[in-house]
């Protein structure tokens, strides 16, 4: 197999950083604080699938410099996001609380537009980037599969348009995985979405600004992440496309992968692939993602909950049985399970993540796969984890 072929993004992209501010704050003030922790001094716990608020010393202690940079930059910025969204931008907000399928493992929608502002190179919100963006993944969230679009002769956003007017958006609409409130929701932001960005554009630029004057904090880190990611070969992106199945697609299209650094994302590791229109293929990772300090044993079942979770549901069960007997592609799966494209590609996404199915394309097909290396590195960990119970004999 061809080595992949990885480009180092040194440029933050302080606009899609400032998405992420929002979100940060967005994601603090949706869940209850008891200890009253302020946002400045805050960081949200996602470990076992449950969501608190930590002081971020819990997590960041080895880290002061990236403590320093939280607080200054959430200082500087708590009342003009206070301001924002005092009694008004309401449709705004909502934005970034509708998670993909409901599931708040994602990111919220609208932080898909901040997060490919660089399909183009253009780095930059302008509106046609902004309204493609909004199309793209507001058609994706109604249950669109971009990854077969080209059995249907749909390459580019011209196409996407003409292939979703009509009734085929109703179809879409009127089978949305959302509530009706927030599928009205993202209809509206969809018919509006000039309206939505004449607002959002001026505050993203003045936060833009607070967190480019203070990421001076964190030269010496970022020049370390930069350096390690370099010097190691991009180990740790090539790990991570091979976990999650796509290292034998992108090798064999020969394709360069751009790494970047995210700077509110401090633990996180993300692949973009979408087959279609201009999309390069990318992976986001955190600043400290290389870094990270755990009290936690390697071997405790939290450090692979994400696997057990993607295997403890029937229709996923049925996926890979059925993968077990052959490679299927998307439609040919959805008729043997009798689900509707949207619930099949949610569940594949899962097992895509897990690293237990792969994909690999023949012609303008797409076939899923199963993978031995996910349920090997599962079976590692558990084997692991039954060695250290330490079983007593009661009578």
């Amino acid at each position: 197999m061809t080595k992949l072929t990885f480009k180092l993004n040194r440029k933050i992209n302080f606009e899609n950083e400032a998405g992420l501010l929002i979100f940060n704050y967005t994601d603090y003030k949706s869940h209850p604080n008891p200890n009253k922790i302020d946002w400045k001094d805050s960081y949200i716990d996602y470990k076992n699938n449950d969501k608190k608020v930590i002081r971020m010393e819990e997590n960041f202690k080895a880290h002061p410099a990236y403590m320093n940079f939280l607080r200054e930059v959430r200082s500087e910025s708590f009342y003009l996001i206070e301001d924002f969204f005092d009694h008004k931008n309401d449709d705004i907000r909502t934005l970034f609380y509708i998670f993909e399928k409901g599931d708040e493992n994602f990111l919220p929608f609208i932080l898909s537009i901040f997060q490919n502002l660089d399909i183009k190179d253009e780095n930059t919100l302008s509106y046609h980037i902004f309204k493609e963006l909004f199309d793209i993944f507001f058609f994706q969230y109604m249950g669109l599969d971009y990854i077969n679009l080209a059995e249907d002769g749909v390459y580019t956003y011209k196409d996407l348009n003409e292939y979703m007017n009509g009734p085929r958006i109703m179809e879409y609409l009127a089978s949305s995985p959302f509530s009706d409130e927030d599928t009205m929701t993202l209809l509206r932001a969809y018919q509006n979405t000039k309206d939505i960005y004449d607002r959002l554009k001026p505050f993203i630029e003045k936060l833009s600004v607070i967190i480019e004057n203070k990421v001076h904090i964190l030269d010496d880190l970022l020049y370390e992440s930069f350096e390690n990611l370099e010097k190691s070969n991009y180990k740790i992106a090539y790990e991570f496309t091979k976990q999650v199945g796509m290292d034998e697609m992108v090798s064999k299209k020969s394709e360069e992968i751009t790494i970047s650094i995210l700077l509110f994302l401090p633990f996180t590791q993300m692949f973009r692939f979408m087959d279609f229109y201009n999309f390069s293929k990318a992976i986001k990772l955190g600043i400290l993602v290389d870094k990270r300090q755990t009290k936690e044993s390697p071997y405790k079942l939290s450090s692979i909950s994400q696997d057990l979770i993607a295997l403890a549901d029937p229709t996923r069960i049925q996926i890979l049985d059925y993968l077990k007997e052959a490679d299927y592609y998307a439609k040919e799966l959805s008729e043997k399970l009798y689900i509707t494209p949207a619930t099949l590609s949610y569940h594949l996404n899962k097992l895509l993540i897990s690293g237990f199915v792969g994909l690999r394309k023949e012609g303008r097909r797409y076939y899923y796969y199963l993978r031995k290396n996910g349920f090997e590195y599962l079976i590692d960990n558990l084997s692991k984890f039954n060695k250290d119970i330490k079983e007593t004999h009661n009578e």
